[in-house]
């Protein structure tokens, strides 16, 4: 995981543990003084080591500081790669607590991202909102596992759950306010459909779980007025109770509706 995402979530105004601005820093100042130590001189060969009355010894203790100068270099370079490592895998071990930060930010703000087609927002406030999803959904893809340029979701519909949790009733009512395939209509916002139909703003960890959480959703719609198998009413009661976990709104009839 690339650990650019720090520097993408601090454009947001996330606050970022201690530990691992610690441990940024700590590169910083390696790679700084590796450079420092790349661009020394090695150091002039002194003459009298050959001519005093201990030239012998002097010679050894020459040989040695002339090899140490030519060897620092690499060393520090080398030095700076193992603090370099450190902070990566560092991010990578922290990856669920960052995941935690950014749902947190992602809430306090999902409200101003329909705002984006506002006529009556300012073009100003509209482009800075504009920026902050950019920047926003670009901290999520660092963070999932993959990387940027892995946000297809296998099964048709899947992106819907990336930043959403949805409820049965939820997922028809979005299915029918959109075109075929889930298509948009011209001037519909996906932040703001999903909103009006009441899904739960979350995070997905990983492109599988929102795949995962679409099957089960679509699996519990697509059969709400009939007989369930044993696996699909497992699944729907999966997909209830995690929307239900994270704060969605509940209907008390909605299980034995299904």
């Amino acid at each position: 995981m690339s650990t650019s995402v720090i520097e993408t979530m601090e454009a947001l105004g996330i606050e970022i543990p201690k530990d691992v601005l610690q441990a940024r820093a700590d590169k910083a100042d390696a790679q700084d003084r590796a450079r420092q130590v790349n661009g020394t001189e090695v150091p002039a060969m002194e003459p009298a080591a050959i001519l005093g009355k201990t030239w012998r010894r002097d010679l050894e203790a020459e040989a040695l500081r002339q090899f140490a100068a030519e060897r620092v270099p690499g060393v520090a370079r080398k030095a700076a790669e193992a603090v370099a490592r450190r902070y990566d895998t560092l991010v990578t071990r922290r990856r669920g607590d960052l995941l935690t930060l950014l749902q947190g930010w992602y809430v306090d703000h999902v409200d101003e991202f329909p705002k984006t087609g506002d006529p009556k927002v300012g073009v100003a406030r509209r482009d800075e909102i504009a920026q902050e999803i950019r920047t926003f959904t670009r901290a999520h893809q660092e963070l999932l596992p993959g990387g940027i340029g892995q946000a297809d979701t296998k099964t048709e519909g899947g992106d819907f759950f990336v930043y959403f949790a949805f409820t049965p009733d939820q997922w028809s009512q979005v299915v029918d306010s959109t075109r075929p395939g889930l298509a948009l209509y011209s001037g519909q916002d996906y932040w703001g459909l999903c909103l009006s139909v009441g899904a739960t703003p979350r995070l997905v960890s990983s492109w599988a779980q929102a795949d995962a959480d679409y099957r089960a959703v679509f699996t519990a719609s697509k059969h709400a007025g009939g007989g369930f198998s044993g696996a699909d009413w497992a699944h729907a009661q999966s997909a209830l109770a995690m929307a239900r976990a994270m704060g969605a709104p509940q209907d008390d009839d909605e299980m034995e509706e299904l």
